[in-house]
């Protein structure tokens, strides 16, 4: 028996201790989300804020999910929004829309900046995973009391925000937090 063995480098020794690393933490999370959620299970997603740059948030968001509910106090934005998703309930207030909604999972948030962080507090103490335009909150203060509204809740939402043009979205799940940022 032959046995022709490579001679290994520290490069290659450092390579397949990453990708080994890399498919221990990878996997089991992977398998784990796929119990979460059922194969073709649908999420429903509500949209606060459907006008302009929501209105291209909602369809982005409609893409393998489904749009249950919009809201815009807006009549012309909510109309158009309607035109594009007829079954979607429609609200002028997201406060209704996310106490009568129980079918929502996920919050787009695409609102003037002032009322981002209203309608994404309202969402996170229900249990929402949210979505939401730039600026997340005007103040560290806010970010703080959206970070103990997400840590409350047993399902432990999950909140996003745009980052950059190049990135999709920045994430943060409760227990994670920036590293310049301590509560």
């Amino acid at each position: 028996m032959n046995l022709h063995l490579r001679p290994s480098s520290r490069r290659s020794f450092l390579k397949g201790l990453t990708a080994t690393t890399a498919a221990g933490i990878a996997m089991p999370n992977l398998l784990l989300r796929a119990q979460d959620t059922p194969a073709g299970k649908k999420l429903g997603i509500g949209c606060i804020g459907v006008g302009g740059k929501g209105f291209s948030d909602m369809v982005n968001a409609s893409w393998q999910n489904e749009i249950v509910a919009i809201c815009d106090v807006d009549s012309n934005n909510l109309a158009k929004a309607a035109a594009k998703f007829p079954n979607a309930k429609q609200y002028r207030d997201f406060r209704e829309m996310l106490e009568k909604e129980k079918g929502i999972d996920g919050v787009t948030i695409s609102t003037p900046d002032h009322s981002h962080y209203p309608a994404a507090m309202h969402a996170i103490s229900l249990g929402k995973h949210i979505c939401v335009q730039k600026p997340l909150v005007n103040t560290l203060w806010e970010a703080h009391e959206l970070h103990k509204a997400a840590a409350k809740k047993a399902s432990s939402p999950r909140w996003a925000t745009k980052a950059t043009p190049s990135r999709k979205t920045a994430c943060s799940r409760n227990g994670s937090t920036p590293g310049w940022w301590a509560p």
